[in-house]
């Protein structure tokens, strides 16, 4: 299990924490997904063989938000 961090720009309230939060943890793959609207920060937890944090980051942008990994 592998572990990213990211960074997540315009979300405009603690509801789109939550639909970013939930559309992380429908990806196959995920296996832990949290989103924190005050920080701007998600923890998810995944298995590489199924799942690439740039595909992770990729869906974070389809939903709409800007996301990057954070520095280590």
């Amino acid at each position: 299990m592998k572990r990213t961090e990211l960074n997540i720009d315009f979300q405009d309230c603690s509801s789109c924490a939550d639909n970013i939060q939930k559309a992380l943890e429908l990806l196959p793959g995920v296996e832990f997904a949290q989103v924190e609207f005050e920080r701007r920060h998600a923890v998810v937890e995944y298995d590489e063989a199924r799942i690439q944090p740039e595909r992770i980051v990729e869906m974070v942008g389809k939903a709409g938000y800007h996301a990057e990994h954070a520095p280590a």
